[in-house]
């Protein structure tokens, strides 16, 4: 059983090619050591993967969002759900409803859905930075003002 492609129809990407299948897949590569980290004044860093500066968004924008320790960000809502996957460190996250607040801490490869319309925050309550992808269900630009928790 073979994988992809048979030897020699295969051909390493060039971004600086002229062949428009090269430059259609060039645009969506998104390289983790060309990200440059726009720090928000809420306390965190944003590396954009899928959305303004990373690749092209259809239905969805996927950032990486790197949170020192002891920072965090007050509940907010959006119109579409949102997802963390942690891949560092340690995330609390809750849920508020009429005044009231369940959390519940995540650890690396765990990961909150949040749906729609649902008032939810995070904090790192960890001894060291956390990383997590936050999935955001449309490729619209951010409308969310996050707000450092106190």
């Amino acid at each position: 059983m073979a994988f992809g492609a048979q030897p020699g129809h295969t051909f390493a990407l060039d971004p600086d090619s002229d062949d428009p299948r090269h430059q259609q897949m060039a645009q969506h590569v998104v390289r983790y050591s060309q990200q440059r980290p726009a720090w928000h004044p809420a306390g965190f860093a944003r590396l954009v993967y899928i959305g303004e500066g990373g690749a092209p968004p259809r239905n969805y924008r996927e950032d990486l969002i790197h949170l020192p320790e002891g920072r965090g960000v007050q509940g907010y809502e959006r119109s579409v759900e949102d997802v963390y996957f942690v891949l560092k460190g340690v995330l609390t996250v809750g849920w508020e409803d009429n005044g009231v607040t369940v959390e519940q801490r995540l650890g690396p490869k765990d990961l909150i859905f949040n749906p729609k319309g649902r008032v939810h925050s995070f904090r790192n309550d960890g001894v060291e930075p956390a990383e997590f992808m936050m999935v955001v269900g449309t490729g619209r630009p951010e409308d969310v003002r996050f707000q450092a928790a106190s």
